[in-house]
């Protein structure tokens, strides 16, 4: 243990020290402006350039999350074609963990399935799939691609992984932001993947739509319920997703996790319209 006047002496240092600096910004305030507005702006730039937020100003999409590819219901992707179509929708926004990345989970798994290859393949199979109904496709993180990065120690991203399916992007956009946001005349909705999880339904959406003052559609918690924020102002709702629930191996699991509704939403003009799955 250090003696006191060490600790008294280093306390003083630094207070004098902060003194000194606070008296060089008072004394050459233009400077200090200058400098910090130049190294601050190109910190948010270089985070901006890697985060391609995605902002979209759309009045008639479908929105949807947690295919979980190769573990998607091919039923319930055609679905949602066919309300694309019959509702001239040709813009679909997917909420995150569109690929599952099972073969890079930190989790030890009981049972193996697909490999990472596999995975590609149909993936790109279910993309030019959904490409013959919609015209664009967006796409944000959820925590299952974020497998894939944490394995590749972030030095590659959603673009890298999308590029393994060799299809063209022109026809998808994607982000590193586990969210997006869609703007429908004067109303805003969040369209996230959140990193929170509670077994109460709404339960993080409605926190979401509190802090951020807008509408909410999450993902991640495979829940599909709809409802109001605690206000009564702002829509929210747990996205449910293009699942399927048996192929699932921790639903085999013997837990208290609620049980999982797989859905997806029609979004006109605001009208949040639901489409329930099996």
């Amino acid at each position: 243990m250090q003696p006191p006047f060490k600790v008294a002496f280093d306390a003083r240092r630094s207070e004098q020290q902060s003194a000194k600096g606070n008296l060089w910004k008072r004394s050459h305030p233009e400077r200090a402006r200058a400098l910090q507005s130049k190294y601050r702006n190109r910190a948010v730039q270089l985070i901006d350039e890697q985060r391609t937020p995605i902002n979209i100003y759309c009045d008639n999409v479908l929105v949807t999350s947690d295919f979980h590819i190769p573990f998607h219901d091919p039923v319930l992707v055609d679905i949602l074609c066919q309300a694309g179509e019959e509702n001239s929708v040709d813009t679909l926004m997917v909420s995150g963990d569109f690929w599952d990345c099972d073969n890079y989970s930190k989790f030890t798994r009981k049972t193996w399935t697909f490999t990472f290859k596999e995975e590609i393949h149909l993936v790109r199979e279910v993309m030019n799939y959904l490409l013959d109904y919609f015209k664009i496709i967006y796409f944000c993180r959820g925590n299952h691609e974020h497998r894939w990065i944490a394995v590749n120690t972030g030095m590659v991203g959603m673009d890298e992984l999308f590029a393994t399916t060799c299809i063209p992007t022109d026809r998808y956009k994607v982000t590193l932001d586990d969210h997006m946001y869609l703007y429908q005349g004067d109303e805003k909705w969040l369209l996230c993947h959140p990193k929170s999880f509670r077994q109460t339904n709404l339960s993080v959406v409605r926190d979401l739509a509190a802090k951020h003052q807008c509408n909410v559609i999450g993902g991640h918690g495979h829940q599909w319920a709809q409802g109001y924020d605690k206000s009564g102002t702002f829509v929210v709702a747990d996205g449910g997703g293009l699942f399927q629930k048996e192929a699932l191996d921790y639903l085999r699991e013997t837990t208290c996790h609620p049980m999982v509704r797989s859905g997806f939403y029609l979004l006109q003009d605001n009208d949040l319209i639901t489409y329930s799955g099996i």
